[in-house]
């Protein structure tokens, strides 16, 4: 636990920062979002920000850990984390990937062109996961 405040911060297009506004006791360690609209969130969680600017904290995934939060459109969305957890959105259910599970932990991950790459660690040695959507 770290006392202070937890903000999302924005950079607009004439370099002047705005805070978004979070659920302040909530750890973020990534966020992905095409526009403003829905804004997808890892850390403590998974949460979206709905066009209403409500936060939704994403309940059907396992409550592990989460690290990173990347997609390419709002209805095709990775999230990796903990205990090797890799799901994907589809704009309305999450997908949870059990056989992904080769890292005790993903660290970070991009997708791009239909590829999801992912990189973490199994008893102190690198892991790379390659998933290719069809």
């Amino acid at each position: 636990w770290e006392p202070g405040e937890r903000k999302i911060l924005k950079i607009n297009e004439n370099n002047t920062i705005d805070t978004i506004p979070w659920i302040g006791y909530r750890r973020i360690h990534s966020t992905w979002f095409e526009d403003e609209k829905r804004i997808f969130t890892s850390g403590s969680g998974v949460f979206i920000r709905r066009p209403d600017k409500h936060w939704q904290e994403m309940t059907e995934l396992p409550l592990y850990g989460t690290d990173r939060v990347r997609g390419i459109s709002t209805n095709d969305v990775f999230v990796v984390g903990s205990y090797g957890l890799v799901a994907h959105y589809n704009g309305l259910n999450w997908h949870v990937y059990p056989e992904a599970a080769t890292a005790q932990i993903y660290y970070s991950c991009d997708y791009k062109n239909n590829i999801m790459v992912a990189v973490g660690e199994r008893y102190s040695r690198a892991v790379a996961l390659i998933m290719r959507k069809r």
